[in-house]
């Protein structure tokens, strides 16, 4: 799809923009995918959700480790799952660090694995 222009009407403030079909000029027929527009393979966090992270996160760290690498009081003060999602779904700057943190912590994991298996 690709946006049209601009709509403009003196009763609506701004401008609208409509989605429309990209359609191939010389065949007149929409050009086909080769993967689907959902998929992303390089996408680490692609499919996880950040109740899946936050919950990782606790089982690996703590609530105190988390706290320590995220300064937040949701980590810190009677710290929950459900409290920490709230906030984190409010905040993206904090957000962002828990999604680091969760790869971090991932790629670690995956790092001493690989270790383990060579030795």
């Amino acid at each position: 799809f690709q946006a049209e222009d601009g709509i403009r009407d003196y009763k609506v403030t701004g401008v609208q923009t409509c989605a429309l079909p990209i359609f191939d000029g010389a065949t007149g027929t929409q050009p086909t995918r080769s993967t689907p527009v959902h998929s992303q393979p390089n996408n680490p966090l692609h499919g996880v959700t950040l109740a899946t992270m936050v919950e990782y996160l606790v089982a690996k760290l703590g609530w105190e480790e988390m706290a320590r690498a995220i300064n937040v009081n949701c980590f810190k003060f009677d710290p929950s799952v459900t409290s920490s999602l709230k906030f984190l779904r409010k905040v993206p700057w904090a957000r962002a660090k828990v999604e680091e943190l969760y790869l971090a912590v991932l790629y670690d994991e995956q790092e001493r694995d690989q270790r383990e298996r060579q030795e």
